[in-house]
């Protein structure tokens, strides 16, 4: 009983988050940024400690993960520069999660490569600075 009481709690502070001027207006207006022309599973979090959300983005593999033309990149805003992760790889899996894995104070990421035969959960350790993160696998 204790997890549905913070179910109701974390749905009711949501509820409370939403302004009250866009609330009364009726409408919320959003706009369109293209970031890149590549597609896959998305994840957002702070990537060179900024203190500014990035985009990391995982693109599959060809053939379920058989040709090595996958890639992981990240996009740092405001720019979008891109830059590669893992580049030209066998990937495929539906997972890509930011998190400080090893508590050292920098977000790492977390994904998956292969396919049902050959997969495997890889861990991208995030050992740059905040200028240049540079990526330990």
């Amino acid at each position: 009983m204790k997890f549905s009481s913070w179910m109701v709690a974390g749905f009711i502070a949501a509820i409370l988050v939403i302004p009250s001027e866009t609330a009364r207006a009726g409408e919320l207006r959003f706009s369109r940024e293209q970031v890149a022309r590549v597609g896959g599973r998305t994840a957002i979090g702070d990537i060179d400690g900024d203190g500014k959300n990035d985009i990391v983005v995982h693109t599959w593999s060809s053939d379920r993960g058989l040709q090595s033309d996958g890639s992981v990149s990240w996009f740092q805003y405001p720019s979008w520069k891109q830059t590669y992760i893992l580049e030209n790889d066998h990937l495929f899996g539906d997972g890509l999660v930011i998190t400080d894995l090893d508590h050292d104070g920098d977000n790492d990421l977390v994904t998956s490569k292969g396919n049902d035969a050959l997969a495997e959960v890889w861990w991208f350790e995030n050992s740059g600075n905040s200028e240049e993160p540079g990526w330990k696998q």
